[in-house]
């Protein structure tokens, strides 16, 4: 099923869930003039909602970008939602956007086995629509504070593949306890080719308690000018690497 907004306003996203235990489920959600989805409270929290199996922001073959503006194209703003999952039939795949493609806020969102900045395929990266401006595919604190996200994980198909022109993953200082697993980033879906130039692969700015990988559940990043970057450690307690 297509939904298009094509004809909407940039100041109305096409999907307004405020309804914790919600799902959105196998649609094409395209030319997002602003958020094709997003997930905020009216009062109070949203939470439970999942988001699985939907091309948002890329066209129906998912191989190009088929956003309106520069604006992200799904916002979590919640607690415990989950975006794509661990199978194939849960997997979104997620283009367009300028700044962030996913943006979140929240506690305890997981983010998994979704293709971010990356087309159907898994084969290459897609470009920004001609606003020219740089994407990041996730955005750890752009949506307010931000804590216990899980981006990836241990268990098989749980990693995503993401790709943005300037970061993959940005954590802002309001962004804590991050878990980062099992991803690759800036690479394929084989995780063999890298899928362009780009300024960060992870870049953490001020985020605490941030882990990065671990023991079987490394990520792939290359491409990149930095794979990680922490700009200032001592503002930046607990940050592991593995």
């Amino acid at each position: 099923i297509e939904v298009s907004g094509a004809n909407l306003c940039s100041c109305v996203p096409m999907f307004f869930i405020a309804a914790s235990g919600s799902r959105v489920r196998g649609l094409l959600i395209d030319h997002t003039s602003s958020s094709g989805i997003l997930i905020q409270a009216i009062s109070g929290t949203t939470s439970d909602v999942v988001v699985e199996g939907n091309f948002i922001g890329v066209d129906a073959t998912g191989m190009n970008v088929a956003a309106s503006t520069n604006q992200a194209p799904v916002k979590i703003i919640g607690n415990a939602n989950r975006l794509g999952g661990t199978t194939p039939a849960e997997r979104n795949v997620i283009g367009g956007g300028g700044n962030s493609i996913v943006l979140t806020g929240g506690t305890g969102n997981i983010i998994q086995g979704n293709y971010i900045g990356v087309s159907a395929d898994g084969a290459q990266g897609l470009q920004p629509n001609a606003d020219g401006f740089p994407t990041t595919a996730i955005d750890l604190s752009g949506g307010g504070a931000t804590n216990g996200t899980l981006v990836g994980g241990s268990v098989p198909g749980a990693g995503n593949v993401l790709f943005g022109t300037y970061a993959a993953i940005h954590l802002g200082s309001l962004a804590q306890n991050a878990v980062i697993k099992g991803n690759y980033i800036g690479t394929d879906a084989t995780g063999s080719h890298a899928l362009g130039g780009g300024g960060y692969g992870i870049m953490i700015i001020g985020a605490t308690n941030t882990t990065i990988g671990g023991v079987g559940a490394g990520n792939v990043i290359s491409g990149y000018g930095d794979a990680i970057t922490t700009y200032n450690p001592e503002a930046e307690p607990g940050t592991v690497i593995q």
